[in-house]
């Protein structure tokens, strides 16, 4: 578990696979910017119970200091020696966007990552047109390293020598 100053950061249970949670999915904005959309429960559980099983995967779900489940950030890791990872982050709860939740948790877990880890490098994917996000990633150090070739409008950003 690891604590910010507003959130606690914790790995996802099955408890936390309720109607809430998959009711981020049906956001307009989500939509726009999350391809792989679970249509129920089922499928909540099945991702969250994967990614816990899958010691390259670290999903942590993002929580508000009353226990709210405000949204997730997760990462990849590229090979067992977590020095390098892909990240993704999501805010389901409409309320919370725009409030520097992206940037206060992104900031916590890279420097858990390099402390526990040793993880020295970060890569994301995001949509040119997500305009709010890819500000959040600059200004935390990332730099557009390419255009997604599979995606026109899709970006990749990297995070280098976060120690």
């Amino acid at each position: 578990m690891l604590k910010t100053d507003r959130f606690v950061l914790k790995q996802l249970s099955l408890v936390d696979a309720n109607e809430k949670y998959l009711c981020w999915f049906n956001d307009d904005e989500i939509k726009k910017f999350i391809l792989n959309r679970p249509k129920c429960i089922g499928e909540l559980e099945k991702f969250i119970n994967h990614c816990n099983d899958d010691n390259t995967i670290l999903l942590l779900g993002i929580f508000t200091q009353d226990n709210i489940h405000i949204g997730n950030i997760k990462y990849e890791f590229f090979n067992a020696s977590y020095d390098k990872a892909s990240m993704g982050i999501m805010i389901g709860l409409e309320c919370w966007r725009n409030k520097g939740v992206g940037t206060e948790v992104i900031e916590q877990s890279i420097k858990y990552l390099s402390q526990q880890f040793n993880t020295n490098s970060i890569e994301l994917g995001v949509d040119v047109t997500n305009v709010a996000a890819v500000q959040v990633y600059k200004k935390l150090g990332f730099q557009i390293t390419k255009v997604n070739k599979g995606d026109p409008d899709g970006l990749i950003m990297t995070l280098d020598s976060i120690r």
